[in-house]
């Protein structure tokens, strides 16, 4: 027998085979022992084989389907680059094509200095261009002003009357006058409070009123047929729940009488003027010496001052139809087409008629009084000019301060007054003025804004209005009549001057309020202690004589 290191190399090796594969199958017989008990059991062990695996193949598939997902992503993105690179590339195709295709650089030639001639600069001996502006940003009518409501009269609104201003710079009511004679009041939401007819067909041309005590007010109408009538509106104002917002209500209106233009003193009885009844054209009242005075004028140049009850203190006949009437306590100031006059309101008798130095033969078409100075006006001529008046002296001179182009069509204006600032109305547009610095450098343009913009902000389409009213109350709201009874009534939220704050901190610290009670005190000490006599006296007082013979 032949030992077994002796042996080939292929047996050798074949010896070692065998051991392994026996060793090999061994351990997986253990490994599925341990896995299924003592006893082994091939199926159970493939199966539990099977289970070890399933995890990771579930694994192996989720990263699969996570490479074809980016593979389509980055797939997406190439067809992407590819359609930018073909714009760019056409881009460039036409840039080089159509602008700077056989063109030649060529550098710059010197230019020789050339000296300037008498009288003539630089920039003229070589022709340069000046820059001008070809646009820029203007503020829009919406950008300042809130539309609070918009309201359809049943005729043509002939007059606008805001009633009882109240302290958030708006009025409690709103009162439209049409051409046949009827009013419609109307409260800040635009709600119709009531409807009320004047009794006359004629068109209302003129309306002023006065509280006569908490609930009742007095309203003035004036009307084209010359007629003046009072009524007497009852209202107040309620909330339909505790902290809700106040409802203005009126309960009701009453016609109490008839003001006919008549003359006579207060206490003769009254009787009518010799003239012919024309349209009311403005309206205003006051109250001197414990009565209510009514000052109106009318289309023909006559100025009345009357009682409430009728009897017409005095009345002048002018050259010019008034068109702004200011009255207070003590004057009353109308501006006519070539200057103003001014009537005492206590006497009715003083009338002073003044030209305004540099009027140069304006015409005045409509004017307004400024809301804070009652000796400041505003006046748009028919010559298409913003004048500023001034009344000076104890409304004794007039002169013109600034003038200014109006930059809008030519046409009737209407003017109105709003803190801080004026409104024109025109046939087809509104222009805003802001008149803080007036005093140096006059009325400065703010808003140019169309009727068509303005009325598209409520929906509606206006180009152009025949008669552009224009009414402000208060100093914040702003009411604008367009054609066909439509009537806009908007809130300003205009910017405001207003002056440096006083820095009241220091009234209320310990040490001021303590320094000041010494001061009192020290006061009334010194005023309390008796003065002592000088000397001179005490000696004449007791008989001194001084050495000299004198005392």
């Amino acid at each position: 027998m032949m030992p077994l290191f002796n042996t080939p190399y292929p047996l050798w090796s074949l010896f070692l085979l065998c051991v392994g594969i026996v060793l090999l199958a061994s351990a997986q017989q253990e490994t599925c022992s341990f896995q299924t008990g003592d006893t082994f059991d091939e199926a159970g062990c493939s199966a539990d084989v099977s289970e070890q695996e399933l995890p990771l193949q579930e694994g192996f598939q989720e990263i699969e389907r996570q490479l074809a997902a980016t593979k389509d992503a980055l797939s997406k993105l190439s067809v992407l680059i590819d359609r930018q690179e073909e714009k760019v590339k056409q881009l460039r195709e036409k840039f080089d094509g159509g602008v700077v295709e056989n063109q030649k650089v060529e550098s710059p030639k010197a230019t020789p200095e050339k000296t300037p001639e008498p009288g003539q600069n630089a920039l003229q001996q070589y022709g340069a261009t000046y820059g001008k502006t070809v646009a820029r940003y203007r503020e829009a009518f919406y950008d300042h002003f809130t539309m609070l409501a918009a309201m359809k009269a049943d005729a043509d609104v002939t007059c606008i009357h805001t009633m009882h201003n109240s302290v958030d710079g708006l009025s409690r009511y709103v009162v439209l006058g049409d051409a046949m004679g009827s009013l419609s009041f109307f409260s800040m939401k635009g709600d119709l409070v009531t409807e009320h007819s004047t009794g006359l067909a004629s068109a209302v041309t003129a309306m002023t009123s006065y509280f006569i005590d908490r609930n009742h007010t007095a309203l003035l109408t004036g009307h084209a047929d010359g007629s003046l009538r009072k009524h007497i509106i009852l209202d107040k104002v309620t909330r339909d729940y505790p902290g809700a917002s106040l409802d203005p209500v009126i309960e009701e209106i009453t016609y109490l009488l008839q003001l006919l233009p008549r003359s006579g003193g207060d206490d003769s009885e009254s009787s009518q003027l010799d003239i012919a009844p024309s349209a009311i054209t403005n309206l205003q009242s006051s109250r001197a010496d414990g009565k209510r005075l009514v000052f109106l004028t009318d289309a023909e140049g006559f100025v009345s001052v009357m009682w409430d009850n009728g009897t017409v203190k005095a009345s002048e006949k002018l050259d010019h139809p008034v068109q702004s009437l200011r009255a207070d306590r003590s004057h009353v100031v109308a501006l006519h087409e070539n200057g103003l006059f001014v009537l005492s309101s206590l006497t009715g008798h003083s009338l002073r008629r003044l030209e305004c130095a540099g009027l140069n033969d304006s015409t005045i078409q409509s004017a307004a009084f400024d809301q804070k100075l009652p000796t400041r006006a505003y006046a748009a001529t028919k010559g298409g000019d913003l004048l500023t008046l001034l009344i000076e002296k104890n409304f004794m001179s007039c002169k013109v301060r600034h003038r200014h182009p109006i930059r809008l069509p030519p046409g009737p204006v209407n003017v109105g007054a709003l803190k801080g600032y004026i409104v024109l109305s025109s046939n087809l547009g509104v222009a805003v003025y802001n008149t803080t610095l007036s005093s140096r450098t006059g009325p400065r343009e703010a808003i140019l804004e169309p009727h068509s913009n303005i009325a598209a902000g409520f929906g509606q389409e206006v180009q152009s209005v025949s008669i552009p009213h224009v009414q402000t109350g208060g100093e914040n709201l702003l009411v604008l009549s367009l054609d066909g009874g439509l009537v806009g009534m908007f809130e300003s939220h205009l910017p405001h001057y207003k002056p440096a704050e006083f820095n009241t901190k220091l009234w209320t610290q310990p040490i001021f309020i303590g320094a000041m009670i010494l001061v009192g005190f020290w006061q009334f000490m010194k005023h309390r202690t008796p003065p002592t006599p000088p000397i001179s006296s005490y000696n004449r007082q007791y008989g001194r004589e001084r050495h000299d013979g004198r005392y």
